[in-house]
């Protein structure tokens, strides 16, 4: 199958954007971090873990990588004072919340909280915070994209992952009251759910058919998508589902679980950030 163009934009689509970027390290951080630069955008990087990582983005990224910025988004506060930092290197444009944690309902339930503070809580405290931020004068092209999981589309958690979805599930049922509500202030908000990457550790249920593909998709993919929504100024409201038709299979609880799914790739599962 071929691999997906590395950017789908002009040089130039994005270079009235400076793009906050939570959870930089990951497997979509990097690429969206890639694909945004790509595209003119200027970035403001944040991570937890991983230094190594982010301090190899930085080395590959300049002169579009305005910062680094380490924070652990779970704890109390710790939202907002990375939106002061972000601010104090350039006032962001946009943010997208792609740091999330992804642990079964067996894990302690400090961890799962912690969960909780970081998939659901530290991204509206983040949207929150840029409202506030904006309110003098509200860019024209401002937004805030919340990165998902093309389970959103189905009641039924994945088995053993009820309080990951529950916390993926609120966020995207927050999406249109939050358009709404920001809307006078030029903030558009937006979703991403991504289909299945790769399976992660202790993870063995597949994820589910794919209409449109027989390979899993990459985490380019799902950059491209967060690139286009950014410079899309009349999307708002909605989540886009990058997950070759996963989704509507999800939606009508079609499918069983089973190892069959999948013959060639049977280590197939939603994605983590």
């Amino acid at each position: 199958m071929p691999s997906p163009p590395a950017n789908l934009l002009a040089p130039d689509a994005l270079t009235d954007q400076v793009v906050l970027l939570t959870g930089a390290t990951g497997p979509v951080g990097r690429a969206t971090a890639r694909a945004l630069a790509a595209a003119g955008a200027r970035l403001l990087l944040h991570y937890h873990a991983h230094p190594d990582v982010a301090e190899a983005l930085q080395n590959e990224l300049s002169p579009a990588l305005l910062a680094l910025l380490p924070a652990d988004l779970a704890r109390p506060g710790a939202p907002e004072a990375l939106l002061a930092a972000a601010a104090a290197y350039a006032p962001p444009t946009a943010i997208v919340n792609a740091a999330a944690l992804f642990l079964p309902d067996s894990a302690p339930a400090a961890d799962l909280a912690l969960m909780r503070a970081l998939n659901l809580d530290a991204p509206h405290a983040l949207l929150q915070a840029f409202a506030d931020h904006l309110r003098p004068q509200p860019p024209s092209r401002a937004c805030v994209i919340h990165l998902l999981d093309s389970r959103v589309a189905s009641p039924t958690p994945l088995p053993s992952f009820s309080a990951y979805h529950a916390t993926k599930r609120a966020l995207a049922d927050s999406i249109p009251a939050d358009a709404l509500r920001f809307a006078p202030l030029g903030i558009r908000v937006l979703g991403i759910a991504p289909g299945p990457l790769t399976l992660p550790p202790g993870v063995h249920a597949p994820a589910g058919p794919r209409p449109l593909a027989a390979a899993p998709l990459t985490p380019t993919d799902i950059a491209n998508a967060i690139a286009f929504a950014l410079a899309a100024p009349a999307l708002t409201g909605q989540t886009l589902f990058v997950d070759a038709g996963q989704h509507l299979a999800l939606s009508q609880n079609s499918f069983p679980y089973n190892g069959n799914m999948f013959p060639d790739h049977p280590k197939t599962v939603f994605h983590t950030m």
